[in-house]
């Protein structure tokens, strides 16, 4: 590996190292409120005098981290036939001098769609939310979530070389994933009535679940949490150049907001702690042919600052500046056989927030957010068949048809209530660059080896609904929702786009 390539990596891993201290960052105290008395709107979260038992939490991490390590393993092995197209090296000093003492050995892979962009973060979330549940701060956690990454790469794999695509998806997944699903997790102890509730915090967080169910509590949370949660059914259809595609919507949205005194009336600034703001989106479409669409988006604060000026009957002003992060995944598909898919870690950047409240329920809302973005993205400019030759497997994107690349994206939500009324506009735009250079056999742009790959992505929804009457918490909602797609490769530029639209039912629980 060159001087150049060797940069990329040590500021790609400096800034994974930089990112996962953040939350470690400004543990000061938090200013004092000045408040009218009144309580909380949200649900309190576990009380601060609830008993936690840290007796065997390092026990408990590491049988809970083998299994998850272990479990794998034993299907690794056990389908060497599958595996055995990406065996390089040995169990011998040549093969662990290079990998010990050398970048040779480090590539991005040219594994499944599935496997990088699913199973390796649902892997690292599951290592995060062990060490979480077991007590660990976020830092902490990080740590362990990267030590099993390591040991996967170096011990399990080790007839493989380091992936680099792997180190970076498993150990970023664990803030960026698990986090948000874990401060989400206490939505069991939250409502614990409420088994609609309950559900939603058992699947975001089940080591948490398995914990309290069997009578574990090694982590405590104080003060209140404010948290909203949605369902959605809905049907309509998608226009695209070969017809109208008719198909049917399932979602949920959750948020939990653990700030001091949100949305509450008083006057103040107080400090957003590491996970104090936490969300998570998911929803699939399918129609006639199967599934359609599958989306799934999270949002962790860093760190920053909540400040609000509430009168005692409702009208004021909140607002919040943070340093923040998340993951979106995005699988859409186009006309045939074709998908068009995303898979990014907003590594890092600033998100604002601003409120304006004019009594209970009525209020205007805007979001802003701008990050630094890394993952695997569907090279749209070669269409569903690759240009190039698949084997042998040099480079991902012949090979699967997809890219690891870098780059930026900006996101904007509009919310407004005036009952019975409600809007929603929700947007976002990025563009991707390939990550070029570092390829399991790297032919330094020579022919069969695309580079300067790009793609381009804005997607715009605009809701707007109507509470129904005698039933506050359901809204029948109209959507319109549109996507602009562009990908280019030297002098090729290819465009997409769709627009839909859909009528549903909105449940808040």
């Amino acid at each position: 590996m060159d001087r150049a390539d060797s940069e990329w990596v040590c500021r790609c891993l400096g800034l994974l190292v930089a990112v996962t201290l953040l939350p470690g960052v400004a543990r000061a105290q938090a200013p004092t409120w000045v408040d009218d008395g009144h309580a909380s709107r949200g649900p309190t979260s576990v009380e601060a005098d609830t008993p936690i038992d840290n007796s065997w939490r390092w026990s408990r991490l590491l049988v809970e981290e083998l299994a998850v390590l272990g479990v794998p393993a034993i299907y690794y092995f056990a389908t060497t036939d599958l595996q055995r197209e990406d065996f390089e090296l040995e169990w011998d000093w040549p093969s662990w001098r290079t990998k010990l003492t050398s970048f040779d050995a480090v590539s991005l892979d040219t594994g499944s769609w599935t496997s990088n962009t699913f199973r390796h973060p649902l892997h690292g979330a599951l290592a995060y939310q062990i060490a979480r549940a077991n007590g660990f701060g976020p830092v902490a956690s990080t740590v362990a979530d990267a030590a099993v990454t390591v040991t996967w790469e170096y011990l399990v794999e080790f007839q493989e070389q380091i992936s680099l695509n792997d180190l970076v998806t498993n150990t970023a997944a664990g803030f960026l994933i698990g986090e948000p699903m874990f401060q989400l997790g206490f939505l069991i102890e939250d409502d614990g009535d409420d088994p609609v509730v309950r559900a939603v915090g058992a699947t975001t967080s089940p080591v948490q679940w398995l914990h309290v169910g069997t009578g574990i509590r090694s982590w405590r949370q104080r003060g209140d949490a404010w948290r909203r949660l949605e369902l959605v059914v809905a049907g309509g259809g998608a226009a695209r150049d070969d017809g109208v595609r008719r198909e049917g919507r399932i979602g949920v949205e959750v948020e939990r907001i653990r700030a001091p005194h949100h949305t509450t009336p008083g006057r103040g600034t107080a400090r957003i702690r590491a996970a104090g703001w936490s969300s998570a989106a998911a929803s699939i479409r399918f129609g006639a042919a199967g599934l359609t669409n599958t989306r799934f988006d999270t949002l962790t604060s860093y760190g920053g600052w909540l400040t609000r000026s509430i009168a005692a009957d409702g009208r004021g002003t909140d607002g919040s500046i943070q340093l923040a992060g998340g993951f979106h995944y995005d699988t859409r598909r186009l006309d045939g056989s074709e998908w068009d898919r995303q898979a990014l870690f907003h590594l890092v950047g600033p998100r604002f927030t601003a409120g304006r409240w004019d009594g209970p329920g009525r209020y205007l809302a805007l979001e802003l957010a701008g990050y630094y973005d890394v993952g695997a993205v569907q090279a749209l400019v070669f269409g569903p068949v690759s240009p190039f030759a698949p084997l042998p497997q040099r480079a991902v994107l012949p090979t699967r048809g997809y890219y690891y690349a870098s780059g930026g994206s900006v996101t904007a939500r509009l919310r407004a209530a005036m009952p019975p009324w409600t809007l929603d506009l929700d947007g976002s735009a990025g563009k991707l660059w390939s990550i070029d250079g570092h390829d399991r056999v790297e032919l330094d742009g020579e022919p069969g080896d695309p580079s300067d790959v790009s793609d381009e992505r804005a997607l715009g929804r605009v809701t707007l609904g109507r509470t129904l009457a005698g039933t506050p918490q359901v809204r029948l909602t109209l959507a319109v929702e549109g996507a602009l797609r562009r990908g280019t490769w030297q002098h090729l530029d290819r465009r997409d786009h769709d627009l839909g639209l859909e009528v549903g039912l909105a449940i808040e629980r």
